[in-house]
C-alpha cells in the first residue's frame, strides 16, 4: 500500500495549497483505521476528502473507495462534484471512465457513491454491504446526518487489514453515530477550527473561496455573548482581544465542537451522561413501569425507580401471558408504590391481566396499577408550558427532573435519551416525536426511553379519576 498520500495529492493531482489540517487528515487516513473530522463550515473538508479518494484509489490496483452521505443529492453535489473537478484538472490523465457518482478504472478497481433515500436507509445499507476489497476506503460525508444502518454496513465491509474509514462533518448533533465515533478511543479525531485557517490567521484571502474574517465576525456578533472571563465549561474563547461565550450554534460553527445539545433535542447528552455518573439518593418511595413490545424486534422494558435511580430489565418476543407473568414477579420482588403500564397497544391486555390478578388475590393491592395512555390530555402540574398530549408532558417533566436523577449505565439508553426530538405545533404546544419517527432514525423503538418517562411520572397522579396533581 502506498504510504505517502501527499505525494499523489501534490504532484499527481497538482494541489499545492493545503492547510495544515488537510495534510493531517490525509496522513491520518493512511495511519489509522478510522479518522473523524469535526469542522467549521468552508474549511475545505470535502475538498480534501475528494483528494484522499483519488490518492487512495490511483496507486492501489484493485482497491475500492465507497462514499455516502445522508441523501443521494448530497452524494452527488458535495463529494463527487469535487472529485470530478480534481479528475478533470489533474496534471496527468487519470484514465478510466468518470460518471456522475463513480470512477471506473476496471471491474475490480473503482470509486463509487452510494445514494441514500430518506426512509430507505436499510436498502442502501444492503447495497453497500456488497462492496469488499483487500484495500477499501469508505468516506462518510456529512456524517452527523447519516443513518445508523449505514454505519453498520460500513463496519461490515471494513474488516480487512487495509480497510480505512474517513468521516467528515460539521459537529451539529451531540448524539448519533458520528458523535459516538468521535468519542471512541479507536478513532483518530481531527478538528478543523475556523481560527486555525490561513485566511483567518492572515486576515486576508490566502485560499480562495474558503472561510473569511467577515464571516467569523458575523457569527460572533450573531451567536456569541461578550464576557469578562474564561469559563472552560462554557467554551469561552478570545478573538481580537475580547472574550466571548458561544451559543450552541457558535460552538459548532466557530469552534468545531459538538454543542451541549441539538436545537431540537429535548435532553442533552451531557445531562444523561451526568445522571449515569450520579450516585443514588436515599428515598422512601419506589416506582416502576412497563413499556410493552408491540412488533418485531421491540423490547418489553421494565423500569424501576428506587432511591432516585432508574434501572431496567428487558425481554424480547414475549407474548401477553408471559410478560404478565414477568410483571407479577417484578411487582412482588420490588413492591413499588405504583406500577404503570403503557396501554396504547397490546399493553392493555397486560394491564387487564394484572388487574384481574389483584382481584383474585394473586397480586397484592398495595401496588397501585396505573393505566398509561400517551395520547391522553396533559394533567395540571402548574407548568408554564403547553403540551400536545400526556406523552409530551411526561418527556418534558423528565428533562426537568433529570438533574437530580441517577440512571443505570447503558450506552443504548445514553444514546436514546439524548436523541429524543421535540417541536412546537402551530398552537405553540410541545410535541415529542413518535415511536415510529424515533425508530426510523435509530433502528430501534424508544422502549427504554418510554419506560423511563412512565416511571418518572409515577409520582404524579395521572389517573383521570383524580383531581390533584402532585403526590408526595
Amino acid at each position: 500500500m502506498q504510504h505517502d498520500p501527499l505525494f499523489t495529492i501534490k504532484h499527481i493531482l497538482g494541489i499545492e495549497n493545503l492547510t495544515k489540517e488537510q495534510e493531517e487528515i490525509a496522513l491520518s487516513v493512511w495511519s489509522n483505521r478510522v479518522t473523524a473530522v469535526k469542522s467549521s463550515p468552508s474549511m475545505g473538508k470535502t475538498f480534501i476528502a475528494a483528494a484522499i479518494c483519488l490518492a487512495f484509489l490511483l496507486p492501489n490496483k484493485d482497491s475500492k473507495v465507497v462514499s455516502t452521505a445522508p441523501t443521494g443529492r448530497q452524494v452527488e453535489d458535495l463529494l463527487w462534484s469535487e472529485i470530478a473537478s480534481l479528475y478533470n484538472n489533474c496534471k496527468y490523465p487519470i484514465g478510466g471512465k468518470l460518471n456522475t457518482t463513480d470512477l471506473i478504472l476496471s471491474d475490480k478497481w473503482f470509486a463509487t457513491g452510494i445514494s441514500t433515500t430518506p426512509g430507505k436507509e436499510d436498502e442502501s445499507s444492503v447495497k453497500m454491504r456488497g462492496y469488499h476489497a483487500p484495500k477499501i476506503l469508505v468516506i462518510i460525508d456529512e456524517a452527523s446526518g447519516v443513518h445508523p444502518a449505514i454505519f453498520e454496513a460500513v463496519e461490515d465491509i471494513t474488516s480487512s487489514e487495509y480497510s480505512k474509514v474517513l468521516m467528515i462533518s460539521n459537529p451539529t448533533n451531540p448524539s448519533g453515530e458520528f458523535f459516538k465515533a468521535c468519542k471512541s478511543k479507536t478513532t483518530h479525531v481531527i478538528k478543523m477550527n475556523c481560527f486555525t485557517h490561513p485566511n483567518i490567521i492572515a486576515k486576508k484571502e490566502i485560499i480562495k473561496g474558503a472561510i473569511s474574517t467577515a464571516w467569523v465576525k458575523k457569527q460572533i456578533d450573531k451567536f456569541c455573548e461578550e464576557t469578562d472571563h474564561h469559563v472552560k465549561e462554557d467554551m469561552t474563547f478570545e478573538y481580537e482581544g475580547k472574550i466571548y461565550k458561544p451559543s450552541n450554534m457558535a460552538i459548532w460553527r466557530i469552534l468545531a465542537e459538538f454543542p451541549v445539545s441539538a436545537q431540537d433535542t429535548l435532553i442533552g447528552y451531557a445531562a444523561v451522561e451526568a445522571a449515569m455518573n450520579r450516585s443514588e439518593v436515599i428515598a422512601s418511595d419506589v416506582f416502576a413501569s412497563l413499556d410493552v413490545a408491540r412488533v418485531g424486534n421491540d423490547k418489553s422494558v421494565f423500569c424501576l425507580e428506587k432511591n432516585n435511580r432508574f434501572t431496567y430489565k428487558a425481554y424480547y418476543h414475549f407474548d401477553i401471558a408471559k410478560i404478565t407473568g414477568e410483571a407479577i414477579k417484578f411487582i412482588k420482588e420490588h413492591t413499588p408504590r405504583k406500577f404503570g403500564v403503557d396501554c396504547d397497544g397490546i399493553g392493555a391486555g397486560v394491564y387487564d391481566n394484572l388487574m384481574e390478578a389483584q382481584k383474585l388475590g394473586t397480586l397484592s393491592k398495595n401496588t397501585d396499577l396505573v393505566e398509561i395512555h400517551g395520547g391522553a390530555s396533559p394533567i395540571e402540574l402548574h407548568q408554564t408550558e403547553q403540551f400536545l398530549n400526556l406523552r409530551a408532558q411526561m418527556y418534558w417533566t423528565l428533562a426537568q427532573d433529570i438533574s437530580v436523577k441517577s440512571i443505570e449505565k447503558n450506552d443504548e439508553i445514553l444514546d436514546g435519551l439524548s436523541d429524543i426530538k421535540y417541536k412546537y405545533t402551530r398552537e405553540g404546544k410541545i410535541q415529542i416525536e413518535s415511536k415510529e419517527d424515533f425508530k426510523k432514525r435509530n433502528s430501534r423503538s424508544s422502549d427504554y426511553e418510554d419506560a423511563t418517562i412512565y416511571t418518572n411520572f409515577m409520582k404524579y397522579d395521572i389517573n383521570p379519576v383524580f383531581k390533584s396533581a402532585f403526590i408526595d
